[in-house]
């Protein structure tokens, strides 16, 4: 998720309550799922640890943007009975 997709998605007055999907998975279960996926992919980088080390800050940087402007909206995950169902992954 890219943290200016995301403002302008809230600026013009999208929800983050609620599910997304019949699995009753909420946009922040979305967030999280990205978010792992980005965390595992720094992990399998082949660049150096310095370029590495570079982008996985920056990554963090604007993923806690995106996190903070969803939960300052009311996002919350679906309290873990969600993410249990197939849907996301």
């Amino acid at each position: 998720m890219e943290a200016d997709t995301v403002g302008r998605c809230l600026a013009a007055g999208a929800s983050v309550q609620g599910s997304i999907n019949r699995q009753g998975q909420t946009i922040l279960d979305l967030f999280v799922v990205e978010h792992a996926a980005m965390i595992e992919s720094a992990l399998e980088h082949k660049g150096s640890p310095q370029d590495v080390t570079r982008l996985y800050v920056e990554q963090q940087e604007a993923a806690f943007q995106v996190m903070r402007s969803l939960v300052d909206k009311g996002a919350v995950l679906s309290a873990g009975t969600a993410v249990l169902k197939p849907g996301l992954r």
